[in-house]
């Protein structure tokens, strides 16, 4: 195998070329925890979308700050981040924003228990809960 790069010296690489995949999986075991990231945290995206822009803006920033006060009022140890225009703005005509919670397993899993129903019919824009996302875009 030939690869180029311009970050020989990246870990996964020297991992890579020692065919050590138990070295590589210790290493990046250290490197998510701290910031903590999947696996050491769950991570929720949730993706608000709309035909008009402005609608899809409001609709994020309102359920963000639901998001918010839920998080308050249960003490939930989670970090929210956003809203923002999702790094697709606009796919078949809808206009894209999201918000993003990195937490406990534990804890994600309880706010998407509780909030699936409850923004489902949330206003006229769509609301998708990402739970682990494999990508953001």
């Amino acid at each position: 195998m030939l690869v180029q790069t311009r970050s020989p010296g990246h870990p996964a690489l020297q991992f890579a070329a020692k065919h050590d995949t138990e070295g590589f999986l210790a290493h990046e075991a250290v490197v998510r925890k701290e910031p903590p990231y999947p696996p050491e945290n769950s991570l929720l995206n949730v993706v608000v979308s709309a035909e008009q822009e402005i609608m899809a803006t409001e609709e994020a920033a309102g359920v963000a700050d639901w998001l918010e006060k839920l998080i308050a009022s249960q003490s939930l140890p989670l970090t929210l981040l956003g809203p923002a225009p999702c790094p697709l703005t606009r796919i078949k005509a809808r206009w894209r924003w999201h918000v993003l919670l990195k937490g406990p397993v534990e804890e994600i899993g309880r706010v998407v228990r509780y909030a699936a129903p409850r923004l489902e019919g949330r206003g006229k824009a769509r609301v998708v809960l990402d739970r682990d996302p494999v990508s953001l875009l």
